[in-house]
C-alpha cells in the first residue's frame, strides 16, 4: 500500500491569464500553446471564458463555439466550467479596454503536483510555492 499522495491527489498552483483582443474579435492565435501544454499535462485548464462589455458596460459572456470559423477557438468550446462567476469575469474584463474582448484562462500548474508527489515519495516535501512580483523581476533583470 502506498501512503504517498499521487499527482491526482494533489492540486498544483492555480493561475489565470487575461488575454485581450483589442479589435474585439477573439482569434485562436496562441491558443495552440495552451492546448499543447494541456495535452502534455504541464497545465490543466480549469476554466476558459470569453467576455466583453456591451455599450451599456454590462458583461457579455461569449460562447467559444460562436466566435467564428477559427477551429482553434472551436476546440475550446465547452471548456468553461463555471469556476469564475459573473463578478470575477466583470472584474477581469475591466482590465482590458472597453472596446476589446478578452479570454480568461484559469489553469492549474499540474506539473507541480507531479513534482510534489515524487518529492513526498522520496521523503521530501514541497514546502512553498509562490510567484515573483513582475516589478521586482524587471528591476532585478534590468533593461
Amino acid at each position: 500500500m502506498n501512503d504517498h499522495p499521487t499527482p491526482e491527489d494533489l492540486l498544483g498552483p492555480v493561475d489565470f491569464l487575461v488575454i485581450e483582443f483589442p479589435d474585439g474579435k477573439p482569434s485562436g492565435a496562441g491558443f495552440e500553446s495552451v492546448l499543447e501544454l494541456s495535452r502534455n499535462d504541464t497545465i490543466r485548464v480549469l476554466d476558459i471564458e470569453f467576455v466583453r462589455h456591451d455599450e451599456q458596460g454590462d458583461l457579455v459572456v461569449l460562447d467559444a463555439a460562436e466566435l467564428g470559423s477559427d477551429d482553434r477557438l472551436a476546440d475550446l468550446a465547452g471548456a468553461g466550467s463555471g469556476l469564475l462567476d459573473d463578478e470575477d469575469l466583470h472584474t477581469l474584463a475591466s482590465l482590458v479596454d472597453a472596446s476589446s474582448s478578452a479570454a480568461v484562462v484559469v489553469y492549474e500548474n499540474s506539473w507541480t503536483a507531479r513534482l510534489a508527489a515524487d518529492l513526498e515519495a522520496g521523503g521530501a516535501r514541497l514546502a512553498a510555492v509562490g510567484a515573483v512580483d513582475v516589478d521586482d523581476l524587471d528591476a532585478a533583470v534590468g533593461d
